[in-house]
């Protein structure tokens, strides 16, 4: 069959309404292509490349609609087609986050899901060294308890939102991969204009008629490391996970605050019990980044993925005896190839008010398994996802972005800037739907609180962040005080969808009303005090569970940054401190994971800021 269409433009897909969208596809160079929608008719030729698309007229919201496409003797239809908003959500693991990866509450939101008009369409993993035109898989899938489990836990919140307040269809299209850089999501071309990154971006580019046989090896690789990463096949062969394995040339280790390297680990250790204990006990492996395989006297007991490492592993009694017991854990990590063990927490067993520590006492070995695949990580490099995972949707019509990412760039903050604003830039110029709403979610908190204050690479990065809303039509949720100190992967994600939200509000639908927090406008120095004004304080502040107001630390010529008392004045904040007597700079909620706790009465919090450019 020549006639083909796009994954993208598939049963159950929402389109976007209220504007002419492109429909797209494959014939037969220079044969004629007919499209139908109810009694309204399209025609158009294909291409001397067998390429065509037509623009068909603006929809009101609504549907279920069947579109049918013929080309000579062929007919494709796509069927449960609606008209409504469609958004891209794009970033690292924090918008990849599935609602059932232990987001807040998520049981309860996921049964109560049945909301058929938001669908959702999840883009495969597919860095690219060329522009990609489609994707190699990929399905729109329809919200119900049975389904949206899997959905992104951000977007959903999101989509959520704007289904039940505007009363119309909502599409999803979740093109996210955990742990990436912004550069991976910019088009090469335009990396060569920003600075820091010219250099990998014309190698790239110069490269690329060579690329196709190393991507290929690529790809065989990520294949046999998939494979491995949740098949233990040569380490039950060899029994590793049995009492009688002779472990006796294993090191001995506690797996407290420990890395590993190479990528997979087998760790063994014993524990004794008087009686067989009375149900339930109850397993926790501590932190294991990325994945453990968990085996008691030899018999699997369950995996601790990434996204569940606070979860406990429930133990069936009868596996366990009377004197000694064996656990056995491999261990895996194909993202950084460094199992990390221990880090925030460690390991141990509970039962009958007994519990029993198990940090110390390892065996390990780091060669019981041949290591994974060395392979190139394509998914970190310039523009890569942009070619596998962005390019192709460029011929969708779309009302807007989401964007949840920064993490990974926040060692190189003083980049992040000009390489956020580029990224915005160039899809907006790509899709060529003028200035589409950009909705983005700054950092959220994350690390220990430090005791005084501190000047961090994530305050920084924050900064960057808010500086790019200084491009039109861009709005920021954000998440300092929805952080999490020993997780970079917070899981209130419905506050931060909310907000999402309401930026889009305003941004996209130019609704009334107070849409985000209180921001830095301007201050001046009062005696020993400095009065910060804001913008969008609304009908005024709030201090969430009262008391005094945390936060703000105050400096004078020295630099040199004390906590310091904030108080209300009308419209304003007042700051000052008694170690400070000729106060010149004012910092709000900067470093890793500040406790906040100032709101506008609208309930959204004051954006972090700093008067200084020290």
């Amino acid at each position: 069959m020549s006639l083909r269409l796009p994954v993208l433009l598939s049963d159950h897909v929402v389109l976007q309404r209220d504007t002419p969208v492109r429909l797209w596809g494959w014939a037969d160079p220079g044969s004629l292509v007919t499209i139908v929608i109810g009694p309204e008719q399209y025609e158009v030729k294909t291409s001397k490349t067998g390429v065509w698309e037509v623009f068909i007229r603006p929809y009101d919201s609504g549907g279920p609609h069947q579109i049918h496409f013929f080309s000579g003797e062929e007919e494709l239809i796509i069927s449960d087609v609606f008209f409504g908003d469609v958004w891209v959500a794009g970033g690292q693991s924090n918008m990849e986050w599935k609602l059932k990866w232990g987001v807040e509450d998520w049981e309860h939101e996921v049964a109560q899901s049945h909301l058929p008009l938001i669908r959702f369409f999840e883009v495969p993993k597919n860095p690219s060294y060329k522009k990609e035109v489609d994707f190699p898989s990929g399905e729109w899938r329809v919200a119900s308890p049975e389904i949206t489990s899997g959905f992104s836990a951000v977007a959903w919140f999101f989509a959520k939102r704007n289904h039940l307040e505007k009363g119309i269809p909502v599409g999803i299209i979740d093109s996210t991969w955990g742990g990436t850089p912004a550069e991976a999501w910019t088009p090469l071309t335009t990396l060569l204009d920003v600075p820091g990154y010219k250099k990998e971006a014309l190698s790239i580019l110069n490269g690329e008629t060579n690329r196709g046989h190393e991507f290929d090896n690529y790809r065989k690789a990520s294949e046999r490391i998939d494979y491995l990463f949740n098949h233990a096949d040569e380490g039950l062969a060899k029994g590793l996970r049995l009492s009688e394995y002779d472990d006796s040339d294993w090191k001995l280790v506690s797996i407290h605050k420990k890395q590993f390297d190479p990528a997979i680990l087998w760790l063994r250790t014993r524990f004794q019990i008087e009686e067989i204990p009375p149900k339930p006990v109850l397993l926790d492996t501590g932190d294991i980044d990325q994945q453990a395989f968990v085996y008691i006297n030899g018999e699997f007991v369950g995996t601790k993925p990434w996204y569940e490492q606070n979860s406990l592993l429930e133990i069936d009694t009868g596996i366990l005896k009377k004197g000694e017991n064996l656990i056995a854990i491999r261990a895996i990590n194909m993202w950084d190839n460094c199992v990390k063990t221990g880090f925030q927490r460690s390991p141990f067993l509970t039962f009958n008010n007994t519990t029993i520590e198990l940090e110390t006492n390892w065996k390990y070995s780091l060669s019981a398994e041949a290591p994974l695949p060395e392979i190139i990580r394509y998914d970190w490099q310039c523009g890569y996802l942009y070619n596998g995972m962005i390019h192709p949707l460029t011929t969708f019509t779309i009302r807007g972005f989401l964007w949840y990412q920064g993490e990974r760039n926040s060692e190189h903050y003083e980049k992040y800037f000009a390489l956020f604003s580029a990224l915005i830039k160039s899809w907006r110029t790509t899709w060529n739907q003028g200035d589409l709403p950009f909705l983005f979610v700054q950092l959220a908190g994350y690390l220990k609180r430090s005791e005084t204050p501190e000047d961090t690479d994530w305050a920084r990065l924050r900064e960057a962040q808010s500086r790019a809303l200084s491009l039109p039509n861009t709005g920021m949720a954000v998440a300092l005080d929805v952080g999490d100190i020993d997780d970079i992967h917070p899981r209130n994600k419905k506050t931060v969808g909310d907000r999402l939200w309401a930026s889009a509000k305003k941004v996209a639908f130019n609704d009334p009303g107070i849409h985000s927090g209180p921001a830095y406008k301007n201050h001046s120095v009062e005696g020993s005090s400095i009065r910060i004004t804001f913008d969008s304080a609304g009908s005024g502040f709030l201090v969430k569970g009262g008391g005094a107001i945390k936060g703000f630390a105050i400096a004078g010529p020295d630099k040199k940054f004390f906590w310091a008392e904030a108080v209300i004045d009308n419209s304003d904040i007042l700051v000052s401190s008694t170690f400070v007597h000729n106060p010149i700079a004012v910092r709000y909620g900067w470093g890793n994971n500040l406790e906040v706790n100032l709101y506008n009465n609208d309930g959204f919090p004051v954006v972090p800021f700093r008067t200084d450019d020290w």
